[in-house]
């Protein structure tokens, strides 16, 4: 008789089955013949209760224990909702983002950004600028540029680099 033959009432309940898989386990199990016997016997008698052979009742899946997980906090279990929703909404802007990157290059919008940069094109500089003199004045202060040179950064002539270098000098 097949699975799909048998009769409702021919199943084993989980109790059953239990016991049934228990008594198997205990009749092969056991160091005493007596009670290896007595297993094997209570095993037969649930078996022919329900109208199945040995193999048969055997045939059926042992219930499998659940391991019982501990309780969890409610707000643990709505915090760990919201972490999947926002790691979730945080994969759906990644995708929108690189879907816009894709239909921006078809479009050629970065066509100027993945051309190299050509060689008398400079970077753009900061136009906030430091007057003249001041710059000077830190320069010769704080650095030890020959005077040439200042004189080259800041576009001052020479003599007022120098006369700016024996103020300091007085002054100290």
């Amino acid at each position: 008789m097949t699975p799909e033959e048998r009769l409702i009432d021919q199943e084993l309940t989980m109790e059953e089955r239990k016991l049934f898989h228990s008594l198997l386990k205990l009749a092969e199990a056991s160091e005493y013949p007596g009670e290896r016997e007595n297993a094997m016997a209570a095993a037969k008698r649930i078996a022919e209760r329900k109208g199945l052979t040995l193999e048969e009742a055997a045939m059926v899946s042992p219930p499998v224990k659940r391991q019982e997980r501990p309780q969890q906090n409610p707000h643990e279990k709505e915090a760990a909702q919201h972490v999947h929703m926002m790691d979730h909404d945080l994969r759906m802007a990644k995708q929108r983002r690189e879907e816009a990157m894709e239909a921006a290059r078809q479009r050629g919008l970065d066509a100027q950004e993945r051309q190299p940069r050509q060689r008398n094109q400079r970077a753009r500089r900061s136009t906030a600028r430091m007057p003249a003199e001041m710059h000077a004045w830190k320069l010769v202060t704080e650095t030890t540029l020959p005077y040439q040179e200042i004189s080259k950064i800041t576009g001052l002539d020479i003599y007022q680099i120098v006369h700016m270098k024996i103020r300091c000098l007085r002054a100290a």
